[in-house]
């Protein structure tokens, strides 16, 4: 035994049995070795007859047996039911587990395929720190989220200037409680320190707080940090909204800078709605001052709008549309009105608002897009998810316009954290937000290659469309214990073994399951790093002394 753990021996290959399947392998773990095996490790099964080797995940077990009598004798019964009697000894017993090969594994560490199977006596090998890294190639990264559940010294790591990793988008699942939040919190200080501007939908308020230090006692000399506030960081509110805190800037949007198809989708206007909508629209078109100076006039001025081409269209108003809906509305009789005097109710819903047309409008390059920055958007006192809704598309569309047009890559890398994003696109909706649904795809397959990723953040995976999952390119889940949430995840991320999911509802908090293509797609179970900086509602402190501390801190 002393040369089997000179060697990292943990177990040998055994024969297979009427149910084993072709990837699956079964492993005699030895009782002194018992200590070392665990499910999920990474393993390396050596061939000594032809110099094979293979990479695999131990996917079931260990499990124990007994050697030299059954299970079901008298001895093995009475060894069980007076295990607290020091007089009775146990019989012997081993282990037995199930390992899922992945590939072969050649001698500088790398994956290919394979069509074969270890043989019987094959030794099974526990793998280093440094040879986890290497083959699932975890090192390199400057984006620090964590360790390794079972290698916490092997750190866990995303690379910042590589196309395959925020760029290509990611999903952070969980129920409450189980630790999302502090993993997007994460990346929003990693991201946010890599020559990325970081932009967070926040619909709860949970990270206006992100320029102070955390007051939490959590393990942060585990992973090798200290808490600490976020610098260049801002909040912004929308004018029909409360400030979370006195320096919260307040902002309005320009009702010009939504196109009509999205306003219909997101205001749910019937056909006939829709209609009036944009013949009222094309009637400012016509005869905006604007539109008459401009040099040169599209052959179907509508175009200019369903195509997004143009921010604001024509310089128009929230209150021209009441006005030119109120003066069809009085020209209209029978169906016409009823359509026309509905909609005319809803833009005075969104007047109601004071959110369009009012007050000061983000200046995207100015405001937002500068390196090394942090911007949280307030939604947390606002009550109306369209409006909410219709305020992200713009903010998500000005943003993708300007780094559209940034052709010689002077602003910088930008990652969007959408925050209980099914409120946003729900699966319920998906049919009626089609437009919606495409322009979140458009601007998460041309983002990439312009550096603007989204994070979507989520507790009930279930309820958002399967194209959310299709734009995601890491998946970070964590506890899901809820079948059909879990059953969402898996259905988008193939390849992963089904076993593998199994462990998912049993996660502690903060832990989570990796999957990415920087990894190679093979799943990866870590436990993420604390937040450094503060996180509101779980650091003991109401809503109204934060207030009151903001308030404080200004005078």
């Amino acid at each position: 035994m002393d040369a089997d753990k000179k060697d990292n021996i943990i177990g040998y290959v055994d024969f297979d049995s009427g149910m084993s399947s072709t990837g699956d392998i079964p492993i005699k773990v030895p009782f002194g070795s018992l200590t070392l095996v665990h499910t999920g490790q990474y393993v390396k099964i050596s061939q000594a007859s032809n110099g094979i080797s293979f990479l695999a995940r131990i996917s079931k077990g260990p499990f124990f047996e007994t050697e030299a009598v059954s299970k079901d004798s008298a001895f093995a019964r009475v060894a069980i039911l007076q295990a607290s009697n020091p007089k009775i000894m146990a019989p012997d017993y081993h282990g037995t587990c199930v390992a899922k090969v992945m590939g072969s594994l050649n001698e500088n560490l790398q994956v290919g395929g394979t069509h074969l199977r270890p043989r019987p006596q094959s030794a099974v090998r526990s793998l280093t720190s440094d040879e986890i890294e290497k083959i699932l190639g975890l090192g390199g990264g400057d984006i620090y989220l964590g360790i390794g559940r079972a290698y916490e010294d092997v750190r866990i790591t995303l690379p910042s200037n590589s196309m395959a990793g925020l760029p290509r988008n990611v999903g952070i699942f969980g129920t409450i409680g189980s630790g999302k939040t502090n993993t997007s919190q994460v990346l929003i200080e990693e991201a946010s320190t890599k020559n990325w501007t970081v932009v967070v939908l926040d619909v709860e308020g949970e990270y206006v707080d992100m320029d102070k230090p955390s007051v939490q006692k959590l393990p942060f000399e585990k992973f090798d940090m200290e808490p600490a506030g976020m610098k260049n960081f801002q909040v912004y509110h929308p004018s029909n909204a409360e400030p979370s805190r006195a320096d919260s800037v307040k902002f309005g949007v320009p009702f010009g800078s939504i196109p009509p198809y999205i306003y219909s989708e997101i205001l749910e206007l019937t056909e006939a709605q829709q209609r009036r909508f944009e013949e009222a629209y094309s009637d400012l078109l016509r005869n905006s001052a604007r539109q008459k100076q401009r040099k040169q006039k599209k052959p179907n001025e509508f175009d200019t709008i369903v195509d997004g081409s143009t921010e604001t269209v024509a310089g128009i108003t929230l209150e021209d549309m009441i006005d030119r809906v109120h003066g069809r509305l009085q020209q209209a009789a029978g169906v016409d009105a009823s359509s026309w005097s509905t909609l005319h109710s809803k833009l005075r819903r969104l007047r109601r608002e004071d959110i369009f047309d009012q007050g000061k409008m983000i200046n995207f390059e100015e405001d937002i897009l500068k390196h090394n920055t942090a911007h949280v958007i307030d939604f947390s006192t606002t009550v109306d998810d369209q409006i909410n809704n219709l305020v992200i598309f713009h903010l998500l569309e000005g943003i993708f316009k300007r780094k559209r047009k940034d052709k010689a890559g002077k602003l910088p890398k930008v990652l969007v954290v959408i925050e209980e994003a099914h409120s946003f696109v729900s699966r319920e909706k998906a049919a009626r937000m089609r437009e919606t649904l495409l322009k979140l795809k458009e601007i998460s397959r041309r983002g990439r290659k312009r550096w603007m990723g989204m994070c979507f953040v989520s507790q009930f995976p279930a309820h958002l469309p399967a194209e959310i999952y299709d734009l995601c390119n890491t998946i970070i889940a964590h506890q899901i214990r809820g079948g059909k949430h879990l059953d969402a995840i898996k259905d988008s991320t193939g390849g992963v073994d089904p076993q593998v999911w199994d462990e998912v509802p049993n996660l502690g908090e903060g832990e989570c399951l990796l999957v990415s293509s920087i990894f190679k797609n093979r799943p990866l179970f870590c436990k993420i790093r604390p937040c450094s900086s503060k996180r509101r509602f779980v650091e003991g402190q109401g809503v109204d002394d934060e207030m009151e501390d903001a308030k404080e801190g200004s005078k």
